[in-house]
């Protein structure tokens, strides 16, 4: 789900995808993405305004051919600059023919005023390749927005997690992952992001980079981005956090995670990889996992002074999250006594409330009651390590 205007009023409304929607199971044409339009006063209909469906999209695009997955990458990003959330579809499993697998493609719809009031949703807005497109790279993975208002500028970000590439002797280098960025011009009457030569990598293998990108934009400082790479293997010795768990874990840190701390106004647009430092512009630090496989950075949030950092596979699979306040090196670690492989952590949203701020963490795999139900936890901010 995405929460988006897309008809530009004011009022939230509700993008739903359905990525298994179709005619047949097997088909090469699944998934749908419905939109919900809030009311003033009344809140969303029990039937959605707006309706797209993955043989539409294939028919809008002339992409017949192609195979199509849409619904379960949906981004509420304001890619304009217009202060409304535009509607941003990432298909990092589109194929268009059968030796590009999953090469990836998103899709753009900009919130605008003169929508009609129900119906389909239409053509895209635009549509987005990979500039340096590889099988299995899974372009649209993830998608953010970053303002660069000193530039009148927006900086599309969408990640390429599967991303494989070469080393400098010829070998073969799998799931590195790539991050693009695409810049918009608020002054552009129709919206296009261009992409100028700004991208992020690494040169490890299985650090699958893209796999989550945060903004972290509400802070009483300058705007920070976070690039977390939850599956990357860390040797380094400078792990922090608590105790080891009473049961022996592995610790050659495969899996263990990292989060990369970017200053983006150190980005231009025009940018190349070879300018860039160690692949990555405006790096400022490295956050790092402790555990094999704790996969740290599955899930981040933030409020206005310090992020929260998920570490779900970490104790056994138990899974715990980490509040860290920029200056700090050993933020502190919550996590939940007998929630036993519950994957806490597995994603987090930090809310506002009458009382400040609340924290929810999901534990996908909670078993206390009902096998696998899964549960929430509400944490009272600040106060709540």
């Amino acid at each position: 789900m995405a929460v988006i205007d897309f008809n530009a009023d004011g009022i939230d409304d509700l993008a739903v995808g359905s990525s298994g929607y179709g005619q047949y199971p097997d088909s090469s044409m699944l998934g749908r993405v419905d939109i919900y339009l809030g009311r003033q006063g009344a809140g969303l209909p029990q039937t959605p305004d707006f309706t797209l469906t993955a043989e539409q999209l294939a028919r809008y695009t002339n992409a017949r051919w192609s195979q199509q997955r849409i619904g379960g990458f949906l981004f509420g990003e304001d890619v304009n600059g217009d202060g409304f959330k535009d509607l941003v579809i990432g298909a990092p499993y589109n194929s268009r023919f059968s030796r590009d697998r999953h090469l990836g493609q998103v899709y753009g719809y900009i919130a605008r005023s003169t929508r009609p009031p129900y119906g389909l949703m239409g053509p895209p807005d635009f549509i987005l390749d990979s500039p340096a497109p590889r099988a299995f790279e899974w372009f649209g993975f993830s998608v953010r927005a970053v303002p660069m208002r000193s530039a009148n500028t927006t900086m599309l970000l969408i990640g390429a997690p599967g991303h494989s590439d070469t080393d400098n002797t010829g070998k073969p280098r799998a799931l590195v992952g790539r991050i693009y960025g695409f810049s918009v011009l608020h002054s552009q009457l129709n919206v296009v992001p261009e992409f100028h030569g700004l991208e992020f990598t690494t040169e490890k293998e299985n650090t699958q980079l893209g796999s989550q990108i945060y903004v972290w934009a509400n802070r009483t400082s300058d705007m920070l981005v976070l690039f977390g790479s939850p599956s990357e293997h860390n040797t380094s010795p400078s792990l922090f956090g608590p105790r080891q768990p009473d049961t022996p874990v592995p610790d050659r840190g495969w899996q263990a995670g990292e989060v990369r701390i970017v200053d983006p106004s150190r980005w231009t647009h025009t940018q190349p990889l070879k300018d860039n430092t160690d692949g990555m512009a405006g790096l400022l630090g490295t956050l790092r996992g402790m555990q094999s496989p704790g996969h740290f950075g599955r899930a981040l949030a933030a409020s206005k002074k310090e992020l929260w950092i998920g570490e779900p596979f970490s104790d056994l699979e138990d899974g715990r999250i980490y509040r860290w306040r920029p200056g700090t090196k050993s933020p502190p670690c919550f996590a939940i006594p007998n929630m036993s492989q519950s994957r806490f952590g597995h994603s987090i949203k930090v809310v506002p409330a009458k009382s400040g701020e609340l924290v929810l963490v999901t534990a996908l795999h909670d078993s206390q009651f009902t096998r696998f139900s899964g549960s929430v936890t509400v944490l009272g901010g600040a106060d709540a390590i």
